[in-house]
């Protein structure tokens, strides 16, 4: 691994956690805010990345700058994975790279959510859960191919196809915000960044976009003696500091713990369980919110479609008893 590469992981990392941080983007409160409130800000930043990805990663493939790369589609822990780490969200108080960015903001809650993914995550792909992991993995056949091969289409052109629908139904709906600016900005940004990831990836001798698992189990890796992806390493630590610099614009913590009220410990016990299931999931769906929502579904993987149909899951059942409380207090 080059310091190029190193570098590259942090810049694209610390890019990354800047835009998320300031453009309020996290899927935790992205699925809960559309379920209780029907306000869907940050999945159309998520949209609007993924329809500039699915635009222009077949350009980008075909320079000759990147190498297209898919995540695997292990079906069993694409799905009960993905509603796992989709349940745990919510007590974690982010998503992976949510609880990065936040524990970069000096964030208490981000801090022990990340300390907690990197274990549960260490602990099924290098640690003691190998087995496990291997085993749940091992229940259906694995295959890396996109949908569109599957269909026998070219990517490069069902791709861009596709990306013109959704920017252009996306850019037609109202203007929103979240955190200091609106969805299109922080999704334009966002599509920026990934798209970034792919050449820089490149000279760390890795074919693929944005990911913070094999970062977050890296980190866990390292200590151990084992071997890890610098670039991912580099990439988490590069969240960190970018939700760190972005904090600097209001100079509060991710979790006002600067009003000087100490943190319950139950919640801190619930924050770090909820954190080893976040590892834990992702670990057995292959990837999270960002390797698959924001990489992977410009891809048209199926795996990235499946885990994260199955995050939307999880998250929604955790949303829904506030719904509820949200409907029945209105009606009274």
């Amino acid at each position: 691994m080059s310091w190029l590469g190193i570098f590259g992981g942090v810049l694209v990392g610390a890019g990354f956690g800047y835009v998320s941080r300031r453009g309020g983007f996290c899927l935790n409160s992205g699925f809960r805010n559309a379920v209780v409130s029907g306000d869907f800000t940050k999945l159309k930043a998520l949209g609007l990345a993924v329809g500039l990805q699915l635009i222009l990663l077949p350009v980008l493939f075909a320079s000759g700058a990147a190498q297209l790369g898919l995540p695997a589609f292990a079906p069993v822990g694409a799905v009960f994975g993905g509603v796992l780490f989709g349940l745990c969200m919510r007590w974690a108080a982010g998503c992976a790279a949510g609880v990065v960015y936040k524990a970069g903001a000096r964030s208490v809650r981000g801090m022990i959510g990340m300390l907690g993914m990197s274990l549960g995550a260490g602990a099924l792909e290098v640690g003691p859960l190998l087995p496990l992991r291997t085993w749940a993995l091992g229940l259906a056949p694995v295959t890396n191919v996109n949908l569109a091969e599957a269909l026998h289409l070219p990517l490069k052109i069902v791709g861009p196809l596709l990306g013109v629908v959704l920017v252009g139904g996306l850019w037609r709906s109202k203007t929103s915000t979240a955190g200091a600016w609106t969805w299109r900005r922080t999704g334009m940004l966002l599509a920026l960044v990934s798209l970034a990831a792919w050449p820089l990836s490149e000279l760390a001798g890795r074919s693929f976009g944005l990911a913070v698992i094999p970062g977050a189990v890296g980190l866990v890796s390292a200590p151990l003696g084992i071997d890890f992806s610098s670039f991912d390493v580099a990439m988490v630590a590069g969240i960190f500091v970018g939700g760190w610099l972005a904090s600097l614009h209001d100079r509060a913590p991710a979790d006002g713990a600067d009003k000087g009220k100490p943190m319950p410990a139950k919640v801190m016990l619930q924050t770090l369980v909820a954190g080893l299931g976040l590892g834990v999931g992702a670990s057995l769906a292959g990837g999270c919110t960002v390797g698959h929502g924001i990489t992977g579904l410009p891809l048209l993987a199926p795996g990235s479609m499946t885990a994260f149909a199955a995050i939307a899951l999880g998250a929604v059942l955790t949303a829904l008893p506030q719904r509820r409380a949200r409907l029945l207090a209105e009606a009274s």
